[in-house]
């Protein structure tokens, strides 16, 4: 970093203010100030906004992070980010970050009381609580057990936005419950006068299974330990350990030759190749393409396969910290073994990335996003076509989702409003095989299920990468997968999204990492003309 920078505030035509310390979280509380001009607002912006971390990347850019306040609480799951620049550069594309936007300003005169001097709630802690365990009890989904300590925490009063982007004091709790046979966590908000549970997100995080493996019939060599007179399929190299069946138990051998198809899906050693195999793909994909090693290398990669009895689903746990497979069942209802799926590998082994670098929320559109990211990158370890997980569907369902054509050729059964019930009779209707989704913003399926529509509404946004990356359809130069994969990745790792981020907040986010990562390209005028036209093709 230079030792004087002068900054470009964010609204054109406000001026340079200069610092001698860009990375101080102070100087971004002068720029936010300038930017809006103190004495018209009479605002104090430090009160809306506590200091959290500081990020410099590979460009020598610097991101500084902050927590929203609103009336004297931490509102849930929302930050803002300044970013200092190298060289002092300005575009109109980092405005949203280089100063406060009038939408930001508002926000802080809408909640400028000190509410929690007052401490003005009506329910106690121990009655939201209450509300939330009879929730569970209902459902049948409360489990008689503590939650890990790694997940356990007390309650706190927050600020939440609502679904219709209302902010109202809540109370924050999370409770042990179980979920389609697992142990899950439930993080609860509930409204702290009325008592109204505004949301409840729900993560699994213990498995329990027996054991399988796949390979499309060719031989592999791959690096293996000996433990107990056993072969164990560790790779120490990678640091890449898989398991059968459950967590830490290693697959094993006795020849070190796994090619046993077994008496089940359970017992199918060529489950256990091919997970080995895709992790280790994976693992490569981003040592080799972003220099990152799970953890830093403080922790192994530890992937199981053969979760459960003919389980139809693949998913990371961020407690355990390791990722988990199912067989499928093996008929047209459901999947092939999950392990197959490189792109499978590669989105599951992303949600741990999002989970270290940009946790985002696993509900309504920060959900969508969270799978979104995750598909992108299954994508880019794949990258044979934009489908995902077309190895592991059976029957007339080609795969998983389409990311260049996520509604099949069927986006006119889709409308403003659409609930998931018109989704699901359109199909019926129409006698459609393959799973539609939308694939624009307008059109995005409102509902309480799939935590909000976390998978149904992704591929609004698998279009747009696209668009954006081949520059079809919308008459333009595409990025290409390598650069729009290091656009994501410096989103991801300079921690521009909040963890509750909505749709525009990544079209501008999106913005800022693509003009900063595009930064002396010949072609970035080209190149950020079809950032823009993708987004206006998906209604952003």
């Amino acid at each position: 970093m230079t030792s004087i920078k002068k900054l470009v505030v964010g609204v054109i035509g406000l001026g340079l203010v200069s610092s001698s310390f860009a990375t101080d979280f102070e100087t971004g509380f002068e720029i936010m100030h300038s930017s809006i001009g103190m004495n018209k607002t009479g605002l104090n912006i430090a009160k809306h906004l506590e200091p959290l971390n500081k990020f410099e990347d590979n460009k020598g850019n610097t991101f500084v992070n902050y927590q929203k306040m609103a009336n004297g609480y931490k509102v849930y799951g929302e930050t803002k980010t300044i970013v200092f620049t190298k060289n002092d550069r300005f575009s109109t594309f980092l405005a949203p970050v280089l100063g406060l936007s009038s939408k930001e300003v508002s926000f802080m005169r809408d909640h400028n009381e000190d509410l929690a001097d007052q401490k003005e709630v009506k329910l106690t802690e121990e009655r939201a609580y209450t509300i939330a365990i009879r929730s569970l009890r209902v459902s049948k989904e409360l489990l008689h057990e503590s939650l890990p300590q790694h997940l356990a925490k007390t309650g706190d009063l927050v600020m939440y936005r609502d679904n219709s982007d209302n902010y109202r004091l809540v109370y924050n709790l999370m409770l042990p419950g179980i979920y389609d046979g697992l142990k899950t966590s439930y993080e609860f908000f509930i409204d702290a006068n009325t008592g109204e549970i505004i949301d409840k997100v729900r993560s699994t995080y213990s498995v329990a299974g027996h054991g399988v493996d796949l390979t499309d019939g060719h031989t592999h060599d791959f690096e293996v330990e000996k433990s107990d007179g056993k072969f164990i399929m560790q790779d120490k190299a990678r640091k890449l350990n898989v398991y059968n069946s459950r967590m830490k138990s290693f697959s094993t051998d006795a020849d070190g030759t796994w090619d046993s198809e077994g008496t089940s899906r359970k017992t199918n050693q060529k489950a256990e190749v091919e997970l080995y195999l895709n992790m280790a793909r994976v693992v490569d994909y981003f040592k080799d393409t972003f220099n990152i090693t799970w953890k830093n290398g403080k922790d192994d990669v530890h992937a199981t396969a053969h979760v459960r009895t003919n389980y139809n689903n693949a998913y990371y746990s961020s407690w355990e910290g390791g990722f988990f497979f199912g067989d499928g069942s093996g008929d047209a209802k459901g999947f092939d073994y999950l392990t197959k799926g490189l792109d499978v590998a590669g989105h599951e082994f992303t949600h741990g990335i999002i989970d270290i670098f940009m946790p985002l929320t696993y509900s309504g559109e920060s959900g969508a996003l969270n799978e979104h990211i995750a598909d992108v990158f299954g994508a880019m370890v794949d990258d044979k076509d934009w489908q995902m997980g077309d190895n592991i569907t059976i029957g007339d369902n080609k795969a998983l989702r389409n990311m260049k054509d996520p509604a099949r050729g069927h986006s006119d059964l889709f409308f403003e409003g659409n609930t998931a019930a018109d989704w699901r009779k359109a199909m019926k209707d129409n006698n459609i095989k393959d799973t539609i989704y939308p694939d624009r913003v307008k059109n995005k399926i409102i509902t309480s299920q799939d935590n909000g529509g976390v998978h149904l509404n992704s591929g609004i946004f698998n279009k747009f990468t696209y668009l954006v990356s081949t520059g079809n359809e919308i008459e333009g130069e595409g990025l290409g997968r390598k650069i729009v994969a290091a656009i994501y990745m410096r989103m991801m790792r300079s921690k521009m999204l909040s963890r509750r981020a909505s749709f525009t907040d990544f079209r501008d986010k999106w913005l800022v990492a693509a003009d900063l990562e595009l930064d002396g390209n010949d072609d970035k005028k080209a190149l950020m003309a079809t950032v823009k036209n993708a987004f206006a093709r998906i209604d952003l």
